[in-house]
């Protein structure tokens, strides 16, 4: 039994290298070594560590609306080691993306509770989502690593949820993440409020559950962040309003199925529609979800089953609702865009 187990897993692990392999073979073929777009904001950083003049203020200075301290680290210092050759940018990305594979590989033992071949049909799915030739500006564009640490910082978060480490640990191991992740992208505070009812129900029951500090220590710590980020904050003018998702609601919701549903049609314009419908229909399934799962709440093994997927399925549709209120402006065909995806 043991033997036929390890055989399921190894094939598991085979199908769903696949996916990964295809893209890091494309990365290879089509990388170039020229910063473009966003990327030319790390030369003022490059030059100032050259000259011995970097400082944090310019490492967490204000991007569009980010404050990418952590990936500016990275870039500062990958840039030294390599002559700023950004196709080691785009190996960062892509390195992010097989550890949240393998993050996505071990929930999924830990998780599912259907049979091998099931288990093998659920990784390739996730592999092909998370390895999608949909988001190619992602993979040949090295700035773009602020869109996978997020997600790398959840769903190790949620691997620590469910570990067997004390309750102590897995609190401080979270909120540093979350911090990481606040730090790293425009939605990277979702970290702190997406994770909190995964690591309340599975990581601090133990020890801490008759404790009042780990919740306020948990909201202290996500107020601190987000004053932090937002300190000196100005919305940059050729940025569009954010009014525009008030304005004009019905675009709002057209953005935001689109957005939702744009990984499974890909960055064109005339399947709009068609992504704004697969959007609706994983809108429904992930609200029938969320009811199954309340309804249910008294099943403990079911709890555990759904609820660090759910935490996923929370983050991108929150994901959605922030780009949709900052990006609407540019019309919603701009929600297909391949750097969404991820």
């Amino acid at each position: 039994m043991l033997q036929t187990e390890k055989k399921t897993w190894a094939l598991v692990l085979l199908v769903g290298m696949l996916p990964p392999c295809l893209i890091g073979l494309m990365i290879l073929k089509y990388a170039i070594d020229f910063p473009f777009s966003d990327q030319w904001e790390i030369v003022p950083l490059l030059v100032k560590k050259a000259q011995g003049t970097l400082t944090f203020s310019d490492l967490f200075a204000q991007v569009n609306e980010y404050r990418q301290f952590f990936p500016n680290l990275i870039f500062v210092y990958l840039g030294r080691l390599t002559n700023w050759d950004v196709r080691y940018e785009m190996l960062a990305s892509f390195l992010t993306a097989c550890a949240i594979s393998r993050n996505v590989y071990l929930l999924g033992r830990k998780t599912f509770q259907g049979g091998g071949a099931g288990q093998m049909f659920a990784f390739l799915l996730s592999n092909l989502l998370i390895f999608s030739p949909a988001q190619y500006e992602n993979w040949l564009m090295g700035q773009q690593l602020i869109f996978f640490i997020p997600i790398l910082c959840i769903t190790t978060c949620l691997l620590v949820s469910y570990s067997n480490l004390s309750a102590q640990i897995k609190f401080v191991v979270c909120a540093l993440l979350s911090v990481v992740s606040s730090f790293s992208s425009a939605n990277g505070l979702l970290c702190w409020i997406v994770v909190f009812p995964a690591l309340a129900e599975f990581g601090i029951q133990g020890g801490l559950k008759k404790a009042k500090w780990p919740t306020a220590f948990w909201v202290a710590g996500f107020a601190g962040c987000v004053a932090l980020y937002f300190y000196g904050f100005q919305r940059q003018p050729y940025l569009p309003s954010t009014s525009e998702a008030f304005a004009h609601p019905l675009s709002a919701v057209a953005y935001f199925l689109a957005w939702l549903g744009a990984p499974l049609t890909g960055n064109n314009r005339y399947l709009a529609p068609v992504a704004a419908v697969i959007g609706l229909v994983l809108t429904v399934l992930f609200i029938s979800a969320w009811l199954f799962r309340v309804r249910y709440s008294g099943d403990r093994a079911l709890k555990r089953s759904l609820t660090c997927w759910l935490t996923i399925g929370t983050y991108s549709f929150m994901t959605a609702a922030l780009v949709t209120l900052g990006r609407l402006g540019y019309g919603v065909n701009q929600s297909l865009s391949s750097r969404y995806t991820t």
